[in-house]
Parts: structure tokens; C-alpha cells; sequence
């Protein structure tokens, strides 16, 4: 896999820190839009051969067969979609992208010119995650699950002074759901497929969720999926079944370990063995890259999909309450 990064911001460092320990994982350019300083020391520093500032002129060389995407949420579409069109695999950052119809338009480029198109989604590829599916699946029933998610933002104190970051910007795709309860919805999903229903309850701040509990509802339980950019708590995961039932207190981009209870005997698992945030992801997606298999790719993109499609439900709803009108590009058709 030889890939070009597309962004200089804190993801692309999460990204390197694991990607350039994997040998089959080669970095061939990079391409940052606006701090070239900042661009440059990051190429030298990792090695990197080609350095651009325009994002076309990477797409244009040959040598980069997959773009790597770190920028922020409202430019995932556009940019995703020009390197698909420009035959360039992709690994996306998450969100995915703003609404269903994109994500569903990205997936369909990417099958149509047998491209590999990934979702950079860490909980649902550690082996921690495997293991609690394995274990969830041998449930005799379900009764609650509950998940917290709860990190006090470092730009919240800027965003109460009215300096609004990308993250806190409700027209460039911020917000606590799409930043960190991503991670909630996606572990729900990868777990116990689509709800059958599911409602939002958000704290409201400059017209953006700095906080709120996602309920989504299945056959014969509920999930109870708290995030938060705006308040500290500890970190909490609990899958509650009639006599079994899995407790975590990592937080769950990292999910690196869970506790297994089964009619009192506990057992501790701890199967994720790299420190490096994006190891694990990175690790599958090479995998599936290697042995051609874009079945198993598209397969992993059906979740995304259902992810996507209740972020955006819940978004619209809230904007609708609140009377803002946002159209796919982010811009406020009111002002």
C-alpha cells in the first residue's frame, strides 16, 4: 500500500505514529493545504519523498496508489470523492461524511471502479472489540447496554469565549455526536447491527451539541449512549445481559481492555498489543488490501452507512429545532 496523506493536523500524527510501523505500509507523499512549515517538517521527519500543496498534483502521481485522509469533517466528501474519481483507494477519517446520500455516492464510486474504501474507525478493528462480539453473540438475552464517552474538550474554554474551532462549529460538521459519540454508535452497530428506532437528547451551545445521550432502541434492549466535549467523567462501557455481562472503563476509541463476567467467574481480556492508537485499524486495512478482498471491505461499509444515516437523522432533527437550515456543503441557508 503506498500512500499519500492528505492533512498536517493531530490525526495525521495519530495516523503516522502506527503507520510508519508497518512495513507494508509505505509513505509516499503528503499534502498540506495551509501551514507549510508545519507540512514540511513532517515529510522530513518520517521520511516522506514528495511534499504538495495542491491536492490534485498528489492525486496526479502514479506512485501513490491510496490516499490517507485527516481533515476536517466537511471537506471528508469532496476529497474522498476527487480521489476515488482520480482511481486512488482511500482510508477516510471519521465521520464519514455529512449525510447518507454522500456516503452511499462514495461507496458506489468505489465498487464501480473496484476501489478499496476505508472507514478510519478504530474500536471496531481492535481484537478487543472481536473478542466482545464473539462473547455478545453468545448471549442468551440482552437487557442493557450503556456507554460513556466523556473527554472535556481543550478548545471548549475557547469555544465558551466565542473562538469557534472546526470541532465546536455547527457548519463545518462539529459537535460531540459526530466527534466522539462516532465511536459509541459504531461499537453499538458493529455489535447488534441497525436499531429499530433512536432519539437524541443534546446539550446546546452556539447552536452545536457540546454534550448528549443517544438512546437507540433494538427488538428487546436499549443502548444508552452518552458523549461529551464539555464535562469530565470516567470512562464506562456495559453490556448487560440476564446472566452475563462485559464492563470496560477504557475509553472506547482505544477499547484496550474489558472484563467478562459469566454467573460470577470474571475474566479480564486485553487483547489489543500495540500502543499505537491506529494499529490495529491500519493493520486490517492492509490486510484486506493485500489479499484483494473488497467483499470483505464492502462488507465493513454497510455499518458505515447505518452510522451515517442515524448521525444524520439526529442532526437534522436537532437543526430543525433549533431552526437552522444546513445544506450538504455546511453552509447555513439562513445565515
Amino acid at each position: 500500500m503506498k500512500v499519500g496523506i492528505l492533512g498536517s493536523g493531530f490525526v495525521v500524527s495519530l495516523f503516522l505514529e502506527a503507520a510508519t510501523k508497518l512495513e507494508e505500509m509505505k509513505l509516499v507523499a503528503i499534502c498540506g493545504h495551509h501551514n507549510v512549515e508545519k507540512t514540511e517538517k513532517i515529510a522530513s521527519e518520517n521520511h516522506i519523498p514528495f511534499v504538495y500543496f495542491n491536492y490534485q498534483e498528489m492525486l496526479d502521481n502514479p506512485k501513490v496508489d491510496t490516499v490517507y485522509i485527516g481533515t476536517p469533517n466537511n471537506l471528508h466528501y469532496e476529497q474522498a470523492k476527487q480521489a476515488l474519481l482520480n482511481h486512488k483507494n482511500v482510508i477516510l477519517e471519521k465521520p464519514f461524511t455529512r449525510s447518507f446520500k454522500q456516503a452511499e455516492e462514495l461507496v458506489e464510486l468505489a465498487k464501480r471502479n473496484k476501489l478499496f474504501l476505508f472507514e478510519a474507525i478504530t474500536v471496531v478493528n481492535t481484537p478487543n472489540f472481536e473478542k466482545t462480539k464473539e462473547l455478545v453473540d453468545n448471549f442468551e438475552k440482552i437487557k442493557i447496554v450503556e456507554l460513556n464517552y466523556v473527554q472535556y474538550s481543550s478548545r471548549y474554554d475557547n469555544f465558551k469565549k466565542g473562538i469557534i474551532h472546526p470541532v465546536f462549529d455547527y457548519q463545518k460538521e462539529g459537535g460531540s455526536l459526530r466527534d466522539l459519540g462516532v465511536y459509541n454508535v459504531h461499537f453499538v452497530v458493529g455489535l447488534f447491527g441497525e436499531p429499530l428506532k433512536y432519539q437524541y437528547y443534546p446539550n446546546i451551545e452556539r447552536n452545536v451539541d457540546v454534550s448528549g445521550t443517544l438512546i437507540m432502541t433494538y427488538d428487546h434492549f436499549s443502548c444508552i449512549l452518552v458523549s461529551a466535549k464539555d464535562c469530565s467523567n470516567y470512562f464506562d462501557i456495559r453490556i448487560q445481559g440476564d446472566k452475563k455481562c462485559i464492563h470496560s472503563t477504557s475509553a472506547i476509541d482505544l477499547y484496550d481492555a474489558f472484563t467478562f463476567v459469566d454467573e460470577g467467574k470474571e475474566e479480564t481480556y486485553a487483547l489489543n498489543v500495540h500502543q499505537e492508537m491506529f494499529y490495529s485499524e491500519l493493520s486490517n486495512f492492509i490486510s484486506i488490501y493485500a489479499s484483494k478482498d473488497y467483499e470483505k471491505c464492502y462488507q465493513k461499509l454497510q455499518n458505515s452507512l447505518i452510522v451515517i444515516k442515524i448521525i444524520e437523522n439526529v442532526y437534522k432533527e436537532m437543526n430543525a429545532m433549533l431552526g437552522l437550515e444546513i445544506d450538504q456543503t455546511g453552509v447555513s441557508a439562513n445565515g
